[in-house]
C-alpha cells in the first residue's frame, strides 16, 4: 500500500512540473526566465530590446542579439515557436526560425562548443543576411530557407533555398564533424540572363573528407558540360630539393602533357 501510495505521489508530482513548465513556456515570462538561464549557465549572451507572444504559441522578438567567442548575431525581427514535446525527448525543436536584417560577425577566435542539445528547426528562414569575417572579409545573401538539424557532431540541412541577386541555389546534404570532417552534399544552381551574359544553370555534387574529396560538376546552360575533380590528384607534391615542384595530374614539368 505504501509504495503504491508513493508510486502515485511520484506520478502526482511530474505531472505538475510537466503543465508547470508547459505553462511557463506558455507565458512571455517563461521566455524571459529561459533567457536568463541561458545567460547564467551557458557562453552565450543573448538580449532583446522587446518580446511578445510565448514560446509553445508563436514568438516575437525585436532586435535579437547573440553574443559567444568568436561570434556576434544581431536580428531586427525574429519569429519561433517551440514543439514543447521535443525537450521531454532531449532536444531543442524549433517548429519556425524566421529572423530578419541579420547581421553576423565572425571573429579570430572558434566560436563556442556544439549546442548540448541536439537541435531540429523544421522552418528556417533568415532574410537580408550579412557576414562579416576577420579581416575584409564580407558575403551576403538576399535569403536562405532550409530544414536544419545537428545532432551527434552531424550538421545536415534539407530543402535548402539560397538566393542572392539573380542566382539560386538549392539542395541538401550534411556535414560530419570529426578527424577529418566529412561532407555530402547535392546542389542545383542557376543564373538568370544579366546584359550579355546567357543564363547559366547546372549542379554540383561533393563528397568525402579533407583528404579525400570527390567534386563532380555539370554545367546544362547555355550548353552541356561535365567536370570532375579528386582533392587528393588536384596537386601532386614531388620533392626535389629547394626547388619543390608540384605538377597538375597526368601532366609533367618537362615535355607535353601525358596523353
Amino acid at each position: 500500500m505504501r509504495l503504491r501510495r508513493l508510486r502515485l505521489a511520484v506520478y502526482t508530482l511530474a505531472v505538475l512540473l510537466l503543465l508547470g513548465g508547459y505553462g511557463l513556456l506558455g507565458t512571455t515570462a517563461g521566455f524571459y526566465f529561459l533567457l536568463r538561464t541561458v545567460n547564467t549557465y551557458t557562453p552565450l549572451q543573448v538580449s532583446v530590446a522587446s518580446a511578445s507572444g510565448s514560446m509553445a504559441g508563436g514568438l516575437d522578438l525585436d532586435r535579437l542579439a547573440i553574443r559567444s567567442a568568436g561570434l556576434s548575431l544581431t536580428a531586427d525581427r525574429t519569429g519561433l515557436r517551440l514543439e514543447v514535446m521535443g525537450l521531454l525527448a532531449g532536444r531543442l525543436h524549433l517548429a519556425r526560425l524566421h529572423m530578419d536584417n541579420i547581421n553576423v560577425s565572425l571573429g579570430g577566435t572558434t566560436p563556442g562548443a556544439a549546442p548540448p542539445l541536439p537541435v531540429v528547426i523544421d522552418d528556417l528562414r533568415l532574410t537580408r543576411v550579412a557576414v562579416n569575417g576577420p579581416g575584409d572579409r564580407h558575403s551576403r545573401f538576399d535569403s536562405l530557407h532550409a530544414a536544419l538539424r545537428a545532432e551527434d557532431g552531424v550538421l545536415g540541412w534539407d530543402r535548402l533555398s539560397l538566393y542572392r541577386d539573380d542566382v539560386a541555389v538549392h539542395g541538401d546534404g550534411q556535414l560530419r564533424l570529426g578527424t577529418p570532417p566529412r561532407i555530402r552534399a547535392s546542389l542545383t544552381w542557376s543564373r538568370e540572363q544579366k546584359d550579355k551574359i546567357p543564363a547559366l544553370a547546372g549542379s554540383v555534387h561533393v563528397k568525402g573528407d579533407t583528404r579525400k574529396l570527390t567534386l563532380n560538376a555539370r554545367l546544362t546552360q547555355p550548353f552541356a558540360a561535365k567536370l570532375q575533380l579528386k582533392a587528393h590528384d588536384l596537386i601532386r607534391h614531388r620533392h626535389s630539393g629547394p626547388g619543390d615542384q608540384y605538377t597538375a595530374p597526368g601532366h609533367s614539368t618537362h615535355g607535353p602533357p601525358r596523353r
